[in-house]
């Protein structure tokens, strides 16, 4: 509403019923009518609160819709509103009609562009699809969950573009508010890469409904290796306590005498048993630290072929007689800077690796040389190699090349994912590459000491049937 300067009186919070009609209807009103006589000041029936002597109340026209209402009112002497000012009040009322209508349907745009910009960097997938069926918004998410590009699904059928997804929208739970917590359903969903497994729920709206999905592809394919992780443990656990309990029972037996011989064999049996259900048990408490980041490690120099040569002599007690081993080392190496007992566990996890997965024997080689200020240890043998595009993979928690133990490789799941957390933490990388046409070769490095605590030795390479220590050099001065 307009008043004039004169009147001092701002209007009411509340328009009066004659400027409620005039929104509501989209007519007009001026007081006195056209061609009606003034009858002196008195208060208008259009603004409570003033004595004007003429005014006029038009509507804001924008777009089929009132938008409000402009009211005059003059409340000097002198002539009436007559048809001039009305045609000018009309006039005016347009134009302030058509600038709040653009500044409106500006704002609208920005908040839309701000709400499209929000759309497009949230990590879950937006799928918008209209009453018709048809795809009306599908964002950045959406695109790298399913692999389909927007303009391969904008303006078409859902049906149509969308693999699956006559099958799948009967199954998917849909609210009708927003709410929190509301149901959801987890389907694969096949693209260009290989199935994936979403999670997506629906809420319907005026205008159609709106899908929000998520990638649990990881998580599904963690939960299936967590199951056959539970299958596998137990049957490690299981084997070595049925040898110990067997045997147990066996040596409690007084039905029948054994000599010395038989009772060593069972104590001994008993013994190995415990250490293999030792060594299942420690991976498992291990990986749980390292998850938890409860695991502290050292950092000491230490001499890297003395590390090499224990792990190989100890080993060597239970490897078969067809495994034979070498040690290499280069020259002037330098002290590792690391945690001495964890870069023995990696090492000692890898032998038994390469033990484990050549079963038609073979030379295992374990060397150590320097390379570009860090200190490079490998294990190298000659079994079942490891399957092309499996390289990453078997760092990962659970990952077994064998589930089924087809090739009688038992094992966790966790000795190579508990090497590659070890040697990260400890500053360094772990990789495996292949050897030639048969078996594999592992890898890993870390950091070098400082020179000045670091002596030199000359290169070793000893071939071994059995284990004879490496000649060591005596260091440089």
């Amino acid at each position: 509403e307009l008043l004039s300067q004169e009147a001092g009186v701002a209007p009411d919070q509340e328009p009066e019923e004659a400027v409620r009609t005039v929104v509501e209807t989209g007519g007009l009103k001026i007081v006195p009518a056209l061609g009606e006589a003034p009858n002196g000041r008195k208060k208008t029936s259009i603004l409570g609160g003033i004595d004007a002597r003429s005014a006029i109340c038009v509507p804001l026209p924008a777009r089929k819709r009132t938008l409000g209402a402009l009211t005059l009112a003059r409340t000097g002497s002198g002539e009436t509103y007559g048809a001039d000012d009305l045609a000018l009040a009309e006039d005016l009322a347009g134009r302030l009609a058509l600038a709040i209508d653009r500044a409106r349907l500006h704002r609208e745009v920005e908040e839309r562009a701000d709400a499209a910009r929000v759309v497009a960097h949230v990590a879950d997938g937006v799928l918008l699809v209209d009453r018709g069926g048809v795809v009306r918004l599908w964002n950045p998410a959406a695109e790298a969950i399913t692999s389909i590009a927007p303009a391969d699904v904008l303006g078409n059928s859902a049906v149509e573009v969308i693999p699956g997804w006559t099958d799948a929208v009967g199954t998917i739970p849909i609210s009708t508010s927003p709410d929190p917590g509301h149901a959801e359903v987890v389907i694969p969903f096949e693209t260009d890469g290989g199935e994936r497994w979403i999670s997506i729920s629906g809420v319907n709206f005026y205008g159609g409904t709106v899908y929000a999905f998520r990638d649990l592809t990881e998580v599904h394919q963690l939960e299936a290796l967590k199951a056959d992780f539970i299958a596998t443990a137990s049957h490690e656990l299981r084997t070595p306590l049925a040898a110990v309990y067997g045997a147990a029972q066996t040596l409690l037996r007084h039905d029948f005498a054994l000599d010395e011989g038989g009772r060593d064999r069972f104590v001994s049996l008993i013994a190995d048993e415990s250490e293999r259900l030792g060594r299942i048990v420690n991976e498992i408490l291990l990986a749980n630290q390292l998850d938890a980041g409860r695991l502290d490690l050292g950092r000491e120099p230490f001499d890297s072929v003395e590390v090499v040569e224990r792990v190989v002599e100890a080993t060597r007690a239970f490897a078969p007689a067809e495994i034979s081993f070498k040690i290499s080392a280069g020259e002037e190496l330098p002290l590792v800077a690391a945690d001495r007992d964890k870069v023995r566990q990696v090492l000692v996890n890898l032998v038994e690796n390469a033990i484990k997965y050549s079963p038609d024997g073979g030379k295992i080689e374990v060397g150590v040389e320097a390379h570009d200020g860090a200190v490079r240890f490998c294990v190298r043998d000659e079994g079942l190699g490891i399957p092309e595009g499996e390289e990453k993979r078997i760092f990962e928690k659970f990952f077994r090349l064998d589930p089924q133990m087809s090739r009688g490789v038992g094992g966790t799941g966790l000795g190579l994912y508990i090497c590659n957390e070890l040697v990260t933490r400890m500053g360094g990388r772990i990789w495996v590459e292949a050897n030639g046409k048969k078996g594999s070769t592992f890898v890993f490095e870390l950091p070098a000491a400082e020179p000045a605590l670091t002596p030199q030795f000359g290169p070793e390479s000893v071939e071994l049937h059995g284990f004879v220590p490496p000649v060591r050099r005596a260091p440089h001065r």
